[in-house]
């Protein structure tokens, strides 16, 4: 077997406007393209191609034995069809990879493959149990919550759509399984993160650079302590039950992300001493902007913008008793109230878009219990033309 793949030909650790095959070696073929090479009568012939309309994970599981037929011709029919759209966040080269649940905790790994933002495609993949990851220059890895999929039609899938701020949604990726922020005994553990897209996928603070930011714990309006690091911190507290306010900030400086500059939430609840590990009731709040694939929204465009409200794993739901929404048009430096209405289950901020530049958002979210959160955006998305 001949394996072949383009590259890029380098100089002194610069790349060159300048294609490069690499296979690997033995094998008759690659033997009979070197032989034909030497004689001067080859031509080859590179075709270069921009990101693929198409992707393909497939996966065929024997058990026992190899098969002696090892030709597989699924049909699109008999694959889970996935819509998948990237949108262009300015983070640089991007790539998605994925992973096949064989057996429980058993994957089966495939290689990244290259994605360039904004793209909108359909993806297939053998139906089954998927763990789907996405990375990029500027954050290493964002997985996805696990996707089990069916032949044939399957919701869509949707990465770096704004807006992307702190969220409490899903299990703690590369962490195990423990809550965002929980407490054991009279300790507070704190792992927030602070940049999650509107689908809810969730990026650790460590795994950009370039990226600033603090969390301090308040418990009866005292401090307890401050953290020099955006999302995370250990805090001993007392036994007695008291009510705590958690506050984190992380700013970016990454000259090509130009969204999302600054985020930063405010959490309140209560808690006492606990014997073993608790989540607490922390409320999270997803923004989801009417943008496009460069998550931008077309000046005069009256879409709202989609609030839901949610509590981290583990957390008994309560009725949420206030949901309100404020828009900014100078990064932060004033704010005006939008108005906000009940939809189903979530709730529509109708912020105006009236003119290009920037909006930035701070909304807030109470139960009837009094947790609360409240959480800000500078430059949550962009109003303009793509």
């Amino acid at each position: 077997m001949v394996l072949m793949a383009t590259g890029q030909f380098t100089w002194a650790g610069e790349p060159l406007a300048l294609p490069t095959i690499t296979s690997s070696p033995g094998g008759p073929g690659l033997d009979r393209f070197v032989e034909l090479a030497g004689a001067g009568v080859l031509t080859a012939t590179v075709v270069g191609h921009s990101i693929s309309p198409y992707r393909c994970q497939l996966v065929h599981e024997a058990r026992g034995a190899v098969p002696p037929d090892l030709a597989y011709r699924p049909t699109t029919a008999e694959l889970a069809a996935v819509p998948t759209s990237y949108h262009d966040a300015g983070l640089g080269g991007q790539d998605t990879s994925s992973q096949f649940r064989v057996h429980d905790d058993i994957y089966a790994m495939f290689q990244p493959i290259a994605v360039q933002a904004p793209l909108r495609r359909t993806e297939y993949y053998t139906p089954g149990s998927w763990r789907i990851l996405f990375g990029n220059d500027v954050s290493r890895n964002q997985a996805a919550a696990e996707l089990n999929l069916h032949p044939g039609a399957n919701p869509e899938v949707s990465w770096d759509k704004a807006v992307v701020g702190p969220a409490l949604t899903g299990p703690t990726p590369g962490y195990a399984d423990r809550p965002w922020v929980n407490r054991q005994g009279d300790v507070i553990d704190v792992l927030l993160p602070m940049y999650v897209d509107a689908a809810g996928h969730s990026k650790s603070v460590d795994d950009y650079d370039a990226v600033t930011g603090s969390t301090s714990l308040y418990r009866n309006g005292r401090l307890v302590g401050t953290v020099a690091e955006p999302g995370r911190g250990q805090f001993p507290v007392p036994a007695e039950a008291g009510t705590y306010r958690l506050t984190a900030s992380a700013t970016h400086n990454h000259p090509s992300w130009k969204l999302s500059t600054k985020v930063s939430g405010s959490w309140t609840f209560r808690s006492g001493t606990e014997p073993t590990r608790r989540a607490l009731p922390l409320l999270g709040m997803l923004l989801d902007a009417p943008v496009d694939l460069t998550n931008t929204v077309p000046v005069g465009d009256r879409q709202p913008v989609r609030v839901s409200v949610h509590r981290q794993d583990g957390v008994t739901e309560r009725p949420i008793a206030a949901v309100k929404v404020a828009v900014s048009y100078d990064d932060g430096r004033s704010w005006r109230a939008v108005p906000v209405l009940r939809d189903g289950a979530g709730w529509r901020a109708l912020v105006p878009h009236d003119r290009a530049g920037y909006v930035s958002l701070r909304a807030s979210a109470t139960d009837v219990d009094g947790n609360a959160v409240e959480q800000t955006v500078i430059r949550a998305y962009r109003v303009g033309t793509a």
